[in-house]
């Protein structure tokens, strides 16, 4: 097991409760509201949420409206904190995993940081989206607010990606989307919109 799949595993169990914390919290009610408003209308569409953890997303898209949620995680333990309704849970790498269907809709909040080859991710991702698909990212922009949050990893033993606005735009690109959108929430968190390119 690596040491990310080590630290999330070991704080899956009160992680959820953690994210309502009161720094965390009021960062989280931000990004997430910003999320929303770029995914569009949810109500009644199934949603894929690529790195669910244990829940924070998953269950604010049921809140809002969304039919269905598919979760993958690579955390079993993170995966047994969702909740049970109207979630398929999978404990898969979102680097490769597979499904015999498209999505519409596709969020990714907190995953791309943690993951080897983050444009392995969008390259997945874009296998698995229609090509009418909308992808949300939140990831933590390469700003010192980024680098403190890099910090904070390194003493867990990993190091986390970091992106810049450019930088990410271009990843995207190469990997079959178009960011239409980018927010930058004050002070370490972006949220970025992309819609899917035509397969050639």
């Amino acid at each position: 097991m690596s040491h990310i799949q080590k630290y999330f595993t070991n704080r899956a169990k009160h992680y959820q409760q953690s994210t309502k914390s009161l720094i965390w919290g009021w960062q989280r009610r931000r990004e997430s509201q910003i999320m929303l408003n770029s995914l569009g209308d949810i109500v009644g569409k199934e949603v894929l949420e690529l790195g669910c953890g244990a829940g924070f997303y998953t269950r604010l898209l049921i809140e809002s409206g969304a039919r269905h949620i598919t979760a993958v995680d690579f955390s079993q333990k993170m995966i047994d904190q969702l909740p049970k309704n109207q979630i398929t849970a999978m404990c898969e790498d979102a680097m490769d995993v597979k499904f015999n269907r498209q999505f519409n809709k596709i969020v990714s909040a907190g995953l791309l940081e943690f993951v080897p080859f983050p444009n392995h991710v969008l390259s997945n991702a874009r296998k698995l989206a229609t090509d009418d698909g909308l992808m949300v990212c939140l990831i933590p922009p390469d700003n010192f607010a980024g680098k403190l949050y890099r910090q904070f990893h390194l003493r867990h033993g990993f190091k986390i990606n970091l992106f810049s606005q450019e930088s990410f735009s271009k990843m995207a690109n190469k990997n079959g989307w178009e960011v239409v959108s980018k927010t930058l929430i004050f002070p370490n968190a972006l949220v970025v919109s992309m819609k899917a390119l035509k397969v050639r």
